[in-house]
């Protein structure tokens, strides 16, 4: 419930950031930060709902282990995606961190990995036409020439 009105008011504030954008840069922003807001809203009720069946002695936590991991593998991944490249890190950031939490079907999660990723680079590289720094693996593989 906290994480839920934690987006919601993210949500408000990038709203209010990507109006100061002109219109047509504003557009892929405000379109972004209306799914996020109309997801955390959902996401927000449901845990409203969900409040009043759950016992009040429910631990915050139900695994303080894998929360600190997944937290720590976060920091991790903020850390080294501008050196290693987002692509990369983020292929072999969500199978770990998807393990790290819990899941145990590997085959999903690469295909959920590489779905993503793909999707990113699509979205970026081809419709955007935005070229994010070099990908460390693709550089070191090419001997520099990209």
């Amino acid at each position: 419930m906290i994480g839920a009105g934690v987006l919601v008011l993210f949500s408000i504030a990038a709203w209010r950031q990507a109006a100061a954008l002109p219109s047509q840069a504003g557009m892929f922003p405000r379109l972004i930060i209306a799914l996020l807001l109309g997801f955390s809203l959902i996401y927000l009720l449901r845990s409203l709902w969900q409040a009043r069946s759950v016992a009040q002695d429910t631990p915050f936590f139900s695994n303080l282990l894998r929360f600190s991991l997944a937290l720590m593998l976060t920091v991790i991944y903020v850390l080294i995606f501008p050196r290693i490249g987002f692509f990369t890190t983020t292929f072999i950031f969500i199978p770990v961190f998807a393990f790290t939490i819990g899941a145990r079907r590997m085959k999903s999660a690469f295909l959920a990995s590489a779905v993503f990723t793909l999707g990113a680079w699509f979205i970026f590289v081809v419709l955007l036409d935005r070229r994010l720094p070099p990908e460390w693996i693709v550089t070191a593989l090419t001997g520099g020439a990209n």
